[in-house]
């Protein structure tokens, strides 16, 4: 095969060439920019709540049309040279499921929780700084529309949960899809703090128990465990084998919650007792 020299070839060829190497040239100096923001933009700290019971990542951001107070500042897009809104159709819009609302113009969400508390914003990538660690195109909610009940403490949450949003689902394989969180006693002193491990840092040892995790196909965010029965004072409860069980309809089963303070069983065919002293209903 003979190749020919440029100046052999036809005007639409050359025309061809030049648009191809135009191109080529083009993606070369946007990654060499975009490699020079990088490294021009700082880090910023956000105080978050992490939250084992849902998926969802996400902070605060300006554009604020409702944004409560929070200890650290807002988040500003504007100023990341490494936010960018993600497209509908991407797998994790999909992955929002029915707390997606739309495209305007690109994937948008309203995320709402059991206390009322509620983020709506745009869902986007951003790297995610942990510890020494920066990860790259972690999705995460960009909220600007948002109503607290519960997150006094932070500018919003990240979420531990088993779906395709959550931080652990995204890191995967980096952290080899293992964490621990250690959380106190309430009555602990408040200098102390609930320990959060990723990848080799959350193995166990010293002889930790462990049980097996169960996953629901209907409500595949939650962490299920496994309830064989009850004991008191050494003596086992007469409970009839399998009323704890996970049921193929999503009912049933037990789950492990970093939002719920206090442990929550339903008693069957006994006389309620008054207990709205301490805020709870039996």
């Amino acid at each position: 095969m003979t190749r020919r020299s440029e100046r052999e070839l036809g005007f639409s060829e050359r025309l061809g060439l030049a648009v191809y190497r135009s191109k080529k040239r083009m993606k070369k100096i946007e990654a060499l920019i975009r490699g020079q923001l990088d490294a021009e933009t700082p880090s910023v700290s956000f105080e978050v709540i992490v939250y084992t019971g849902s998926d969802l990542i996400w902070t605060q951001c300006n554009p604020c049309k409702d944004c409560f107070s929070q200890p650290t500042p807002i988040f500003d897009p504007s100023k990341s040279s490494t936010f960018s809104t993600i497209p509908c159709g991407d797998s994790l819009c999909d992955a929002l499921g029915s707390t997606q609302t739309g495209c305007n113009p690109d994937c948008t969400f309203m995320y709402q929780y059991g206390d009322g508390s509620f983020t709506s914003g745009d869902l986007a990538y951003e790297t995610l700084s942990i510890g020494s660690s920066k990860v790259k195109g972690i999705a995460f909610g960009c909220g600007h529309d948002n109503e607290r009940q519960g997150f006094s403490q932070g500018g919003g949450l990240v979420g531990l949960g088993r779906g395709g949003l959550s931080l652990i689902s995204q890191l995967g394989s980096k952290v080899e899809n293992m964490f621990s969180y250690c959380l106190l006693p309430i009555t602990d002193s408040s200098s102390q703090t609930s320990p959060l491990f990723f990848g080799e840092g959350a193995s166990l040892s010293g002889g930790a128990k462990t049980l097996p995790l169960i996953k629901s196909s209907i409500i595949p965010t939650f962490w299920y465990i496994p309830i064989t029965g009850i004991t008191l004072n050494g003596k086992a409860l007469d409970i009839p084998p399998g009323t704890f069980d996970l049921q193929s309809d999503g009912s049933g089963g037990m789950i492990i919650d970093s939002g719920t303070t206090v442990t929550i069983l339903s008693a069957i065919d006994l006389t309620p007792v008054d207990g709205s002293s301490t805020g709870l209903d039996l």
